[in-house]
């Protein structure tokens, strides 16, 4: 450690150019070296000039003491030219680093295939996707992806590359599935859900709206902020389609009405993306399509806390649903508050679904398909058994649905949605078709 303070006093020196601090380093052999030679010596190596040479008469440790506190507190690692597991190739250049700032594990630079991607911090919308889609296709290839951590190309090519997949899909794909089985509990509608009635669009609107009126402001959104606007969002529209519910006579008209209502929140945030001019919201596009890509850890942890705590609040509402399934006079005679327990499904569905668009963006079908397949395939609607197989379904059909995306058409990624709505609509249909025979 004592050794590695003289290393930051070097590399941090103001006004002292690298390729003047290389060539110190290949005269006096060390930083410490350097640190404690007199002006006259300094002046001997090759290249080195008085204004330089007075740079060095700083020496102050303060500024390379406060590095180091800050990075043992933030847990990363130093790595310096003379150390051993400093990459080979990176020394070999015309200019190498002369200290490495590292956070995790250091992956084996001389033995994999490592590529560079750099370009302009002031990039296209097409620049943004293009180097994200490098990244991802990159890292999923093996390569190790070589870049800065500059806003723009470099920026967006690892955040391509750091994507994340499957987990991700696996928690929100529940979700959205208990969310529809809850929907349709509540409307006593096999094909209520929470995109065919609107919900997800509705949250999709407002996470849109928030995430624009932040970065026009230069504010980042936090992962808490987006999951509140898109469960205000649900909760909006959720009120909007219970007012059409009690005007409505029939389901089939219910499905159309949450079907407008969607295209209408779906038609203000297109509206507010496509006339928007800063690259990063028009790049909310994308996102609003849905899509399990971008997520990051932190993201993940989030919604697996609100998501885990409203599947277990759902398991443990399964004798009042069950009986609510029977009939609201059956259970009340049972014991069920009524009025309490619509309230509660409403906020259990608008939370799971609120949670999903906010980092996925709206997913279609889900919600409808999976819950009809779980209990056409398990044979039964009780719901202690139903609830977690709904919640395991949506997490297979989807990530199934993601690999699918991710893959079928490699190096082009498909929306999720396009994937869930080949094989979740037919099922739709099926189910519509199934109950208009059934009235016959």
């Amino acid at each position: 450690m004592a050794a590695l303070k003289y290393w930051v006093w070097l590399t941090t020196l103001p006004g002292l150019g690298e390729r003047a601090k290389l060539q110190l380093l290949a005269h006096f052999g060390s930083p410490e070296e350097i640190y404690f030679a007199p002006e006259g010596e300094l002046l001997l190596a090759e290249g080195i000039t008085k204004l330089q040479a007075a740079l060095l008469a700083d020496k102050s440790l303060d500024r390379a003491e406060k590095v180091l506190e800050d990075c043992a507190r933030d847990g990363q690692f130093l790595l310096t030219m003379d150390d051993a597991g400093y990459p080979a190739r990176l020394r070999n250049i015309y200019d190498p680093p002369l200290l490495l700032y590292g956070k995790g594990s250091l992956p084996l630079f001389d033995d994999e295939v490592a590529v560079t991607v750099v370009g302009t911090r002031d990039c296209t919308p097409y620049g943004v996707r293009a180097a994200s889609q490098l990244g991802y296709e990159l890292a999923r290839q093996g390569a190790l992806l070589v870049s800065g951590m500059a806003k723009g190309i470099d920026g967006e090519a690892l955040k391509g590359a750091l994507r994340a997949g499957g987990f991700t899909a696996a928690v929100l794909g529940g979700a959205l599935a208990l969310a529809g089985f809850l929907m349709q509990i509540f409307f006593r509608n096999p094909i209520a859900g929470p995109f065919v009635l609107g919900i997800s669009s509705g949250a999709k609107m407002t996470v849109a709206l928030t995430m624009i009126f932040l970065l026009k402001r230069g504010l980042e959104s936090s992962s808490w902020v987006l999951i509140l606007s898109a469960f205000a969002g649900s909760l909006i529209t959720m009120f909007f389609v219970l007012m059409i519910s009690g005007k409505v006579g029939t389901s089939s008209l219910l499905v159309v009405c949450g079907v407008m209502v969607g295209y209408i929140c779906s038609a203000i945030t297109d509206f507010v993306i496509t006339f928007a001019e800063d690259s990063d919201i028009i790049n909310l596009h994308g996102w609003s399509q849905g899509s399990f890509s971008g997520m990051s850890w932190s993201n993940v942890r989030v919604a697996s806390v609100i998501i885990a705590v409203a599947v277990i609040l759902t398991f443990l509402l399964s004798k009042p649903i069950g009986a609510y399934q029977l009939g609201e006079a059956y259970a009340q005679s049972m014991g069920v508050n009524i009025k309490v327990f619509r309230v509660t499904l409403i906020l259990l569905s608008s939370i799971l679904s609120a949670t999903v668009t906010a980092f996925a963006g709206p997913i279609s079908f889900v919600g409808i398909a999976v819950p009809h397949l779980v209990k056409q395939a398990l044979n039964t609607s009780r719901p202690l058994v139903v609830i977690p197989g709904t919640f395991l379904g949506g997490a297979v059909f989807c990530m199934l649905s993601d690999l699918i995306a991710r893959t079928a058409f490699a190096p082009l990624e498909l929306n999720i949605s396009t994937v869930t709505s080949i094989f979740g609509a037919p099922v739709v249909i099926a189910m519509m078709l199934k109950r208009q025979k059934g009235k016959q």
